[in-house]
């Protein structure tokens, strides 16, 4: 299975510079808030990235991209201390797809993605990806589509997770693999695991919808006695889904569980799974 597998070390020349034939990778020199069309604001300058569907973006260090086009791209990656890359939709719904993208970081900068306004990604297919001390963010208005059989695996300490848009995860693997305290987990949009495995052991606050559907196991685990999950929001287990709780659970919001499994247990670290709850818990 081809994977967006985040891990700790980043060479993405490596990875991507005996690219497709024909692709090319271009570097982000233009001002912040620039337009992703603009030949000018990449170098080389002869096109942008989606001149042809396996360009590369590569993006050196903090700025805004204005995007408002319907482009087939390569990949998007950032370099060790590139700072926060922001990806702003603009215009009438545009949509970017591309295989894959690569976050690095370790620098002084924290390395941080976003995409962010009303838009679509599509990640289709997806080889090796490396983030270290990175942070990936989903903006509101955002749609994330990542594709079925693909995987994102998050570990070695990424900065934090946040999603305020739709993240949907049709048979796919999403892997948090926390290695601090400080990792954080925040969903205010909605998060849509539909089959495969859904997995996290960061610091979790949930105000918006996680729903695990169609024999998706979703695992929220404990890196540490003090990881814990505040839920605000709606946690739903449906269609033969298991939802293992294995860390602290502060619940005002609703955990609803149709026709799947709700299992408390030892998680990793120091946690076990417990719910604490000013509201509903049901279960049919």
């Amino acid at each position: 299975m081809k994977t967006l597998i985040f891990l700790s070390v980043i060479i993405a020349t490596l990875l991507f510079g005996a690219g497709s034939a024909g692709a090319t990778t271009y570097t982000w020199v233009g001002a912040s808030g620039g337009a992703w069309t603009t030949k000018t604001n990449w170098s080389p300058s002869t096109g942008y990235p989606g001149t042809t569907s396996t360009d590369v973006a590569s993006f050196i260090s903090a700025t805004t991209v204005s995007y408002s086009s319907n482009l087939t791209i390569g990949s998007i990656t950032t370099g060790y201390n590139s700072g926060a890359v922001v990806i702003s939709f603009a215009g009438t719904t545009p949509t970017l797809s591309m295989t894959s993208f690569t976050l690095g970081g370790g620098g002084s900068s924290v390395v941080q993605l976003t995409f962010t306004g009303t838009g679509t990604v599509n990640v289709s297919s997806s080889p090796t990806t490396n983030v270290y001390l990175a942070s990936f963010a989903i903006g509101a208005g955002t749609i994330f589509n990542l594709a079925s059989g693909q995987t994102i695996n998050m570990a070695n300490n990424p900065a934090s997770f946040s999603n305020a848009g739709t993240l949907n995860l049709p048979g796919a693997t999403f892997t948090y693999t926390a290695n601090s305290t400080s990792s954080t987990f925040t969903n205010s949009g909605t998060i849509n695991a539909t089959g495969g495995t859904f997995t996290n052991n960061a610091t979790t606050t949930n105000s918006g919808t996680i729903t695990l559907q169609s024999n998706c196991t979703g695992n929220f685990n404990a890196y540490s006695s003090s990881t814990a999950i505040t839920n605000s929001g709606t946690i739903n287990a449906n269609s033969a889904s298991t939802l293992n709780l294995r860390a602290p659970v502060i619940s005002n919001g609703v955990i609803a569980v149709s026709s799947s499994t709700l299992a408390l247990g030892s998680g990793s670290g120091n946690g076990t799974g417990f719910i604490t709850s000013s509201n509903s818990i049901t279960s049919t």
